[in-house]
């Protein structure tokens, strides 16, 4: 894959690959993917009509929703080719941690490179769950990802794949009811 080509497209999921989606989390990959609540923010835009609920995607194990759309991206990768070489991603953020786990979770090996001015802790948190961790200067990020899938591995993008933009809203635990008000806080 080329340089230029890593940047990931435009493209945005559709509806149909969005429910495809949820049915395969919520069917196959309960333990990696977890069922988050959604909780209806009070006060005080109720007032003028507007109802805003929270998806408490910080509840995943990772910390953050990219756990959701990554593990469809992996479900949906050539499974010999992630246990035979694993996957690949560039990330010094939530991304790259979601992969981390999952490739630990199922059962394949992981290569993160990150940009060498990201956290050290950020890097050790990665490495923990057992991704080998590459850190390149920014401005060879692309090019060095390239040259790594010249040796096989699965790309996995850290925010451009239609497969990793999975949104939380399809979380399988909602339904088309509106949850109850919580009681207001006094």
């Amino acid at each position: 894959m080329a340089p230029d080509d890593l940047w990931g497209g435009d493209e945005i999921a559709t509806l149909a690959e969005m429910r495809e989606a949820q049915a395969v989390l919520a069917g196959k990959y309960t333990e990696t993917v977890l069922r988050t609540p959604l909780v209806r923010l009070a006060e005080p835009l109720e007032a003028r009509g507007a109802h805003i609920y929270l998806k408490l995607e910080s509840l995943q194990n990772t910390g953050s929703f990219k756990v959701r759309g990554l593990q469809y991206k992996m479900h949906t990768s050539d499974l010999a080719e992630l246990r035979a070489n694993g996957v690949v991603t560039m990330s010094a953020g939530n991304a790259g941690k979601a992969v981390a786990y999952l490739a630990r979770a199922n059962g394949f090996g992981a290569k993160i490179f990150m940009p060498d001015n990201a956290p050290v802790e950020r890097r050790q948190l990665i490495q923990s769950y057992g991704a080998a961790v590459e850190m390149v200067p920014g401005p060879r990020l692309l090019e060095r990802v390239s040259a790594a899938l010249e040796e096989g591995g699965v790309f996995v993008h850290p925010f451009g794949a239609r497969a990793s933009a999975i949104p939380p809203a399809l979380d399988s635990t909602h339904h088309a009811h509106t949850p109850p008000r919580p009681p207001p806080y006094r």
